[in-house]
C-alpha cells in the first residue's frame, strides 16, 4: 500500500471507526488509542492480509476494531470482580436480578449473533448499535439499500427463531 492509499483510507475511514470503538468503550482516550492501532495494523498488514475479494476495506477495518475490542475486554476481564458488580445501581435486589437477566441476555445476543453469517451480523450491528440507516448501511458495505433491507430482515427472522423460547 502506497503512503497516499493509507491517507485516503484513514481520512475516509477514522472517524467511523472511532466512533465504532467509542461506542462500546464510552472511554474517549481509550478510543483514541484503540483507532490509532487499528490503522497502525491495517498499514502492517495490508498487503499480507486484505484480500478485495473477500470483503470491502471498512469491513476490513471493522473486523480489525472488533477484534481489538474482543481483546480489549478479553484482557481486562481479570479485573472485574463480584463487588464491582455491586455498586449503588444495584442497591436493591429487584435491579441486581434485572443486571443478572440483562447480562444473561447479552451473552445470549452474541451466541445469536454468531449464527448469521458475516453479512449479516455486520448489517445487524450497522443498524442497531451503530444506528445506522440502509442507506447508509448500503454505502458503507458496497450495496443496494433494498439488499441491506431484505438481509436485515432475514437476519433478524433468523434471531427471532434463535429467541422463540426465550423468557423476556
Amino acid at each position: 500500500m502506497s503512503k497516499e492509499e493509507f491517507e485516503y483510507i484513514y481520512e475516509k475511514y477514522h472517524k467511523q471507526i472511532f466512533l465504532y470503538i467509542n461506542k462500546r468503550l464510552q472511554n474517549k482516550e481509550i478510543a483514541e488509542d484503540m483507532t490509532q492501532d487499528v490503522f497502525v495494523q491495517c498499514w502492517k498488514s495490508y498487503n499480507t492480509s486484505y484480500d478485495e475479494e473477500k470483503c470491502s476495506i471498512a469491513t476490513w477495518l471493522y473486523v480489525i476494531a472488533g477484534n481489538k475490542l474482543k481483546n480489549y475486554y478479553r484482557d481486562r476481564k481479570d479485573l472485574v470482580t463480584f463487588e464491582d458488580y455491586m455498586s449503588d445501581d444495584f442497591t436493591e435486589e429487584v435491579d441486581f436480578e434485572k443486571g443478572i437477566w440483562l447480562e444473561e441476555l447479552r451473552d445470549k445476543m452474541a451466541v445469536a449473533l454468531k449464527t448469521l453469517s458475516e453479512r449479516e451480523q455486520q448489517i445487524i450491528v450497522l443498524s442497531y448499535y451503530d444506528e445506522l440507516n440502509s442507506k447508509e448501511i448500503a454505502l458503507q458495505l458496497g450495496i443496494t439499500d433494498g439488499n441491506v433491507r431484505v438481509i436485515k430482515q432475514r437476519a433478524l427472522n433468523k434471531l427471532l427463531v434463535y429467541f422463540k423460547d426465550y423468557a423476556f
